[in-house]
């Protein structure tokens, strides 16, 4: 039997003893890693094999680090990730979504890991359809600022192309590309051209400190609101 392997994030070490517990009750169910903090869960996520990744939100008192946490990981990693915690606040939910969680449990919900895990790895669920439209639409609204030919040239970027590249394709000048590339840097909010692509991976979710900025933890794609919002699947 094929077993899913899943690595569990949550800084709760009785709320790992007792998830791991239940979650050994499922003979094709198979726990390869627990990490207890954001380090933690970069490391041993993006270097440890697994089909899911049950993700807390909270890894560190209140700053929503799983948020970023799960953006960081999904920009190294094509792994499905499961939001597993007590909170249940939409607007936290729909940042989750956008970092790239493809489903939410609320933790009291737990009888229905099992099921959701299983229908998860199946197919696409609403949930993850969603997801994939607020990534998009966070994406789109991150990028408005720039001019069509600074997206051009930082998609250009984001596909590992050179300096030299981008002045041999769209035949222009080298300080023409240079004031490009520190308007698209000043717009973004970026130290480097590097730095912005970081960010747009990250839909703008970046850990810089242990400190989340609350801007950055609070601030919703103002497009996002306006899709329809689904409850957690099979909750």
């Amino acid at each position: 039997m094929n077993k899913i392997k899943m690595i569990i994030v949550e800084d709760d070490e009785k709320w790992v003893m007792a998830l791991n517990l239940f979650l050994e009750l499922e003979p094709d169910f198979e726990v390869t890693a627990v990490a207890g903090d954001y380090d933690k869960a970069i490391e041993i996520c993006t270097s440890t094999d697994a089909d899911i990744i049950l993700m807390d939100i909270n890894l560190s008192g209140n700053e929503l680090d799983g948020i970023y946490a799960t953006a960081e990981i999904l920009c190294h990693k094509d792994v499905k990730v499961i939001m597993l915690t007590a909170m249940s606040d939409r607007e936290i939910i729909q940042n989750a979504y956008i970092a790239g969680a493809v489903n939410y449990i609320l933790k009291n919900n737990y009888k229905d890991i099992p099921s959701i895990i299983r229908s998860t790895l199946k197919s696409s669920t609403p949930n993850e359809v969603l997801a994939k439209d607020y990534q998009r639409l966070r994406i789109n609204e991150l990028l408005y600022p720039l001019t069509t030919q600074e997206k051009e040239i930082f998609k250009m970027f984001t596909e590992g192309k050179s300096k030299k590249d981008v002045l041999e394709c769209l035949y222009i000048s080298d300080n023409t590309l240079k004031n490009h590339i520190h308007s698209i840097i000043r717009k973004l909010e970026s130290k480097t051209i590097h730095d912005a692509v970081e960010k747009i991976k990250r839909k703008g979710f970046l850990k810089k400190s242990t400190c989340v900025n609350q801007t950055h933890k609070n601030k919703i794609s103002v497009l996002a609101r306006t899709l329809i919002f689904f409850r957690p699947f099979n909750e």
